[in-house]
């Protein structure tokens, strides 16, 4: 491994992610930091040090926006997003969905105690209301 990374090489590196994103390790390496710095070592830098680490509920926004679009083209998005794939998609399976986060609650009867569904042996028989 060369020495340690000035800060010009991280300018130097985000300016390569820019052109090409996080899957062209190998231009970026060879364009932006003339051969200096091997493929691994801007995958690694870029991973470890410089990528902004806080997702924004705009990244978010964005993040589900292309994956509608681009989906199931990971490489796409994460260059798009200026990340790395794997991680974008990682935050995108993280992310809730929105028809499982919108929960909508039934409304209870008003005779008597709470009604439960009608179960047998852990599985509901039908979607009937009973007085227990």
């Amino acid at each position: 491994m060369a020495d340690e990374w000035k800060s010009h090489e991280d300018v130097l590196l985000l300016e390569g992610i820019k052109k090409y994103g996080t899957f062209r390790w190998d231009k970026i390496s060879t364009s932006f930091l003339l051969s200096q710095r091997s493929i691994d070592e801007c995958k690694e830098r870029f991973k470890s040090f410089v990528e902004p680490k806080a997702w924004t509920y705009e990244d978010d926004k964005k993040l589900r926006e292309l994956a509608h679009i681009h989906q199931p083209s990971w490489t796409t998005i994460g260059g798009l997003m200026g990340r790395d794939p794997n991680l974008c998609y990682q935050r995108f399976m993280s992310l809730p969905s929105t028809s499982v986060s919108q929960k909508v609650e039934i409304p209870t009867p008003i005779l008597g105690d709470k009604p439960k569904l009608a179960k047998q042996k852990g599985r509901c028989m039908k979607r009937k209301w009973i007085d227990v």
